[in-house]
């Protein structure tokens, strides 16, 4: 049994929004299981005491979108920046044992959400073709079996496979994940909407405001991703983009020809358009209160995506377009809990946190100053989390 004990923290509850002052914090195997006014003096046998100093106490970060890479660099690189909860979009058998290893205390990473491989009507890279109902039963029943968390569904997937998909998994009760496709009638998603988070913004350009408000309404999700697009249309050097794409490029989108003909005029054209047309829709969308996710695509090969400050990037963008830092908050922590299996939306039961510096109720870029990380029991103090940003040659933002 690790017993762990925060001493004069202030608190910040996002559930109801306000910082609680003054209070000591007591965590045993990982979880919190109280929080009290600052009464607590001396030691406790056998227990972690961390001095607060009257710092802030807050819940660590959940990226709702990645495509994990599973390097250890880029494990590290989203603990120092507090995010120790990916949801994974990139599905494999892999990433399972990886999971395996990580609950079980023998691999030091962010929590695993894992995807199986994802579902479309074409012979994408890493998915698995679907072009009639049998076959979409038949792969959300071996998904849910194999032990994913939720299934992933990609914007080339027919529109009635992607119903006869929600349709099984509410069944079951897994989550999906979804790109929409063109030709959806999106009323006919409103069913499940309690099981759904959307993808992207992309096939939300055209929904009319009371259909989304009936999604909204039925619980739908959205994770807009907004960095990708606005990170990737400020890179004004396209050797940054072939050096990187060649670098992963088993995912790239810049093979070969293509990748030899890439001009920064045109990514960034690309991009900033893209951009343009998400804030616009996102903003529609928030009008109707939305519940929005905060996710970054990070693992694509684009080098503006910096695993874990890329989180930090988006919340930025959600306030910039319009949330509170509050909401953003919200968005990278307790708004996905029935997406990653996380019940609970109290400040207690909650297992990750992370010590800051300044209220981040104030500034979301005060979420950025960490003092330390606490990740399923393991404390990482400010020695530790530099001592870790030297040997990866990160500079501290």
């Amino acid at each position: 049994m690790c017993i762990t004990i925060f001493k004069n923290v202030n608190v910040v509850d996002v559930q109801s929004g306000k910082v609680l002052k003054h209070r000591t914090v007591f965590m045993q195997d990982g979880f919190i299981t109280k929080v009290k006014r600052n009464l607590f003096s001396g030691r406790k046998k056998g227990a972690r005491v961390i001095e607060g100093g009257g710092k802030f106490l807050a819940p660590a970060l959940t990226d709702y979108h990645v495509h994990f890479t599973c390097t250890n660099r880029d494990r590290i690189l989203y603990l120092l920046y507090g995010v120790t909860t990916i949801r994974n979009m990139s599905g494999g058998e892999f990433y399972l044992r990886d999971r395996e290893f990580i609950n079980s205390g023998q691999l030091l990473s962010p929590s695993l959400i894992n995807a199986g491989p994802a579902l479309s009507s074409t012979n994408e890279f890493m998915s698995v073709s679907i072009n009639d109902t049998v076959s979409a039963n038949f792969e959300v029943d071996v998904q849910f079996k194999a032990g994913y968390d939720f299934i992933k569904t990609e914007n080339k997937l027919k529109p009635a496979c992607l119903i006869a998909v929600l349709k099984r998994a509410m069944k079951l009760g897994i989550p999906v994940a979804a790109e929409l496709p063109d030709g959806l009638n999106l009323t006919d998603l409103i069913p499940y909407a309690s099981i759904l988070s959307i993808e992207n913004v992309d096939g939300l350009k055209k929904v009319d405001p009371a259909t989304l408000k009936l999604l909204v309404q039925n619980g739908l999700l959205n994770c807009p991703n907004l960095v990708v697009a606005g990170n990737a249309s400020r890179i004004k050097s396209i050797d940054k983009w072939k050096a990187h794409s060649r670098e992963v490029s088993v995912l790239s989108f810049f093979e070969n020809e293509a990748l030899n003909n890439l001009t920064i005029s045109g990514v960034t054209a690309f991009f900033s358009a893209q951009y343009k047309e998400r804030k616009t829709t996102f903003k529609k969308m928030k009008q109707v209160s939305t519940i929005f996710l905060a996710g970054t695509e990070s693992g694509l090969p684009i080098p503006a995506l910096i695993p874990g400050a890329s989180l930090h990037d988006e919340m930025n963008e959600l306030v910039i377009n319009g949330m509170s830092p509050l909401e953003a908050i919200r968005a990278a922590t307790i708004n996905g809990n029935k997406m990653v299996g996380r019940d609970s939306v109290s400040f207690v039961n909650h297992s990750d946190m992370i010590l800051l510096s300044s209220n981040p109720l104030d500034n979301i870029k005060n979420y950025r100053d960490i003092e330390g990380v606490m990740v399923k029991g393991v404390w990482l103090d400010a020695k530790d989390l530099e001592e870790i940003r030297k040997n990866l040659a990160i500079i501290k933002e």
